[in-house]
């Protein structure tokens, strides 16, 4: 007994003034390990993994805990990665499109146009003053390619030489109403001059008037006598369409043109230029080398009536000459 006092007289400072690993298990000395009885008197010790203040480091499942525990392999010394050959989403994660996603401002495809700003809102330039603009790398030598277009048609361009063809889409223009020559001006000076071909052939004009573009018959003409005489003579239902006349007188006289049919113009008589042959005194006078013009070939002086003759008629016995042009049609 007295053996076991002073025992217990040398373990007592000793715990007191234990530190950490200090403690010596002494079989019978009153310290209780954890341990499970597997059987045949032995018993197994486990261990709970804890922190410096004796919490465990792991809890129950489905319950957080603050405690972090750090897993990591290490070769030489040097801490290695963990990688995940796999990885386990719980719920599920909606997707609306598959394949290529389109990614664009605002929600409706190509109507907001990104924003792209640089530094303080402005864009880097590279050259200032006036920039080259131009297809290809090379200035001024590879040309725009341009088309003239409207309501889905596209004027076409060919190479020199080729002819048109029906199926040619046209490029329609009009005289400007600002050009010099808008359609003709009231002075010649405000007129762009239209040069003709020394070689141009007839070009045709169209009038009612037979006189005006037609092909005309020169007539001489050198009557005396006061009897009617007949100067052209009718051509079925024919009109003689008078274009020109021109006539001189040797003494004072009176001259008349008349129309009518038979015997020089006899029968329905009618007055042309002047009177009629019963009124040949008060017809048109002329004094003595005295004479008229009238008409300069382009347009109809007088005409006869249909299916019928021209005639000539003085009212003195003197010469009367001169020239008539006509059209009979």
């Amino acid at each position: 007994m007295k053996k076991l006092f002073i025992i217990l007289a040398f373990l007592l400072p000793t715990l007191a003034q234990a530190a950490d690993n200090a403690v010596t298990l002494t079989p019978g000395a009153g310290v209780t390990m954890r341990t499970r009885d597997i059987g045949a008197g032995v018993q197994s010790p486990y261990n709970i993994l804890g922190d410096i203040a004796g919490a465990a480091i792991y809890g129950t499942a489905g319950a957080a805990n603050t405690n972090v525990i750090t897993v990591q392999g290490i070769a030489s010394g040097v801490a290695q990665p963990v990688t995940m050959t796999s990885t386990t989403i719980t719920g599920t994660v909606a997707a609306t499109q598959s394949g290529t996603w389109t990614v664009q401002p605002g929600n409706t495809a190509n109507t907001t146009a990104w924003l792209v700003t640089g530094i303080g809102g402005t864009f880097p330039a590279t050259q200032s003053g006036t920039w080259t603009v131009q297809p290809g790398n090379t200035a001024n030598t590879t040309p725009w390619l341009s088309s003239i277009s409207q309501g889905g048609n596209t004027a076409s361009v060919k190479a020199a030489s080729t002819a048109p063809i029906a199926t040619d889409p046209a490029v329609v223009v009009s005289i400007s109403p600002n050009s010099v020559n808008a359609n003709g001006q009231a002075t010649m000076a405000n007129s762009a001059p239209v040069a003709i071909a020394s070689n141009q052939s007839a070009i045709p004009i169209s009038s009612s008037d037979p006189c005006l573009g037609a092909n005309k018959t020169n007539l001489p003409i050198s009557q005396n006598g006061t009897s009617s005489v007949q100067l052209i003579a009718l051509s079925g239902a024919t009109v003689v369409y008078v274009c020109s006349l021109s006539l001189i007188a040797a003494g004072a006289t009176t001259v008349a043109i008349t129309t009518g049919t038979g015997s020089a113009c006899v029968t329905g008589n009618a007055a042309v230029i002047g009177s009629t042959t019963a009124n040949i005194a008060n017809s048109l006078s002329l004094a003595t080398n005295g004479g008229l013009t009238l008409g300069n070939g382009l347009g109809t002086i007088a005409k006869g009536a249909a299916s019928s003759e021209l005639c000539m008629i003085n009212g003195t016995n003197v010469f009367v000459s001169g020239n008539l042009t006509y059209v009979q049609q």
